[in-house]
């Protein structure tokens, strides 16, 4: 991506990073879940899994109220 021209695209590409990262973590615990032969370690992963789904479904209504503040400016 190139650089960031102002304030907004700097914290639009931080709020993507953070997107990505916790797309990844996500897609790990699930594998990992899948994997484990242990109940209470598989319950943890699970309840792992929405702990990280909370903060990314923030990250998207975050972006869609950011994406229609650009279209106002």
């Amino acid at each position: 991506m190139s650089d960031p021209q102002n304030h907004f695209e700097l914290y639009f590409e931080e709020l993507r990073d953070r997107w990505t990262a916790s797309d990844q973590i996500s897609h790990i615990v699930n594998q990992r879940a899948g994997c484990v032969s242990y109940a209470n370690v598989k319950a943890y992963l699970q309840a792992s899994r929405a702990s990280i789904r909370k903060p990314t479904n923030s990250l998207a209504e975050h972006s869609r109220k950011l994406d229609a503040l650009e279209r106002t400016l």
